[in-house]
């Protein structure tokens, strides 16, 4: 894997005033820069993501990427053609700043003591780093979920510096529904008897329980419904868990077993509140309009009909009062028993909504070179 990390060099400001010193970020790329700057795409991951988004070459396999079947040569995001980024985003746990990391003025991790932040924080910090890596415009910014939720704020806060954004599965702020699940996790992680009030790193020990658990109720919002009764029904338990009593059940236990071997639960925290809090229109007085009307690019909302957060109600929603602020949007939709997962798993059904839109020209992608 090509993972960099790069410090800056000057202390980062949140949008609450907090200031974070020797801030890092982790970030792979793909494909080559062009001499203009301009043919750059920023591939923004899923809540628990890294950067590490593909390989160099391709690969269907994703172990090497969470979205390596659409990165590389000849595919969706064509390395040929694109230079493609991906960074880990901060406060997670992959390589950029976040509760794990060391305060430099104690020298001991931050964790619960880590500050609040949120999304803007998350789109400033990679901001930060367009010079560092010399991108002058994006070409397109695209993000699933909480990626997502970066993507369309890049086109609010940054309206000059990208040609297009691709949101899927996300939100302009997250509904009830969402914050209800994402409440049961937090809640589980903190009655942990080992989450020390978050300090628990100095003591040895971390809230496995409980961070499997809040990936459980996560997982059954992540998959469907038609999903889980296609693969399991009822049908009995798996041996491997003893408490289990039907294989959904069983499901659920080694997806928790899975996460929490590669997670922090600090980091859980401070990200699902960043979701949880954000709002595109709390920097604007709550006015949707205002906010949405500093939009230059072109926008495409993708849609998953299945997912359980993000209904296709939603999507129309987010499309008419695009619109109404005279933003050039388009609304794609496909279906997919993954549910809110499916641009996780259905790459040629990402792939074809999402091609026409990015191959798509306009006079400053023929000015860049880039058809």
């Amino acid at each position: 894997m090509n993972t960099s990390y790069y410090e800056l060099k000057t202390p980062f400001e949140l949008e609450n005033g907090d200031i974070l010193e020797n801030v890092q970020i982790a970030y792979d790329t793909y494909g080559k820069l062009n001499d203009s700057g301009d043919n750059a795409i920023l591939v923004c991951h899923a809540l628990t993501g890294s950067s590490q988004a593909g390989v160099e070459g391709g690969s269907d396999n994703l172990e090497d990427g969470f979205w390596a079947p659409i990165i590389g040569p000849g595919r969706l995001f064509d390395t040929n053609r694109y230079f493609v980024v991906c960074m880990n985003i901060l406060g997670s746990c992959y390589g950029t700043t976040g509760p794990m990391s060391k305060d430099p003025n104690t020298g001991e991790p931050y964790g619960p003591d880590f500050p609040k932040i949120n999304i803007k924080d998350i789109v400033k910090l990679q901001h930060e780093m367009m010079d560092v890596l010399g991108i002058k415009r994006w070409y397109a910014v695209a993000g699933g979920s909480i990626g997502g939720m970066q993507a369309l704020e890049w086109a609010i806060m940054y309206p000059e510096k990208l040609e297009k954004t691709i949101v899927i599965a996300a939100p302009f702020w997250l509904n009830s529904h969402a914050i209800g699940y994402n409440w049961i996790g937090i809640r589980a992680i903190k009655q942990d008897r080992n989450f020390h009030q978050g300090y628990y790193y100095k003591y040895g020990v971390r809230p496995d329980e409980g961070l499997a658990l809040a990936r459980m109720a996560a997982m059954l919002t992540y998959k469907s419904g038609e999903l889980l009764t296609e693969r399991f029904d009822r049908q009995g338990k798996d041996v491997r868990y003893g408490e289990a009593e039907y294989e959904v059940e069983s499901y659920l236990e080694h997806q928790g077993e899975k996460f929490i071997n590669r997670f922090d639960a600090n980091s859980y925290l401070t990200l699902v509140d960043a979701m949880n809090s954000h709002d595109v229109r709390l920097p604007y007085n709550g006015d949707l309009k205002k906010a949405l009307s500093r939009i230059k690019a072109k926008v495409l909302l993708v849609g998953i009909e299945e997912d359980l957060l993000y209904p296709p109600s939603l999507k129309e929603y987010m499309k008419d009062e695009l619109r109404k602020a005279s933003v050039d949007v388009e609304h794609e939709e496909f279906s997919s028993p993954h549910g809110h997962d499916a641009f996780l798993v259905e790459f040629n059904k990402l792939a074809k909504v999402i091609k026409p839109f990015l191959e798509k020209k306009s006079i400053s992608d023929v000015k860049s070179g880039i058809f």
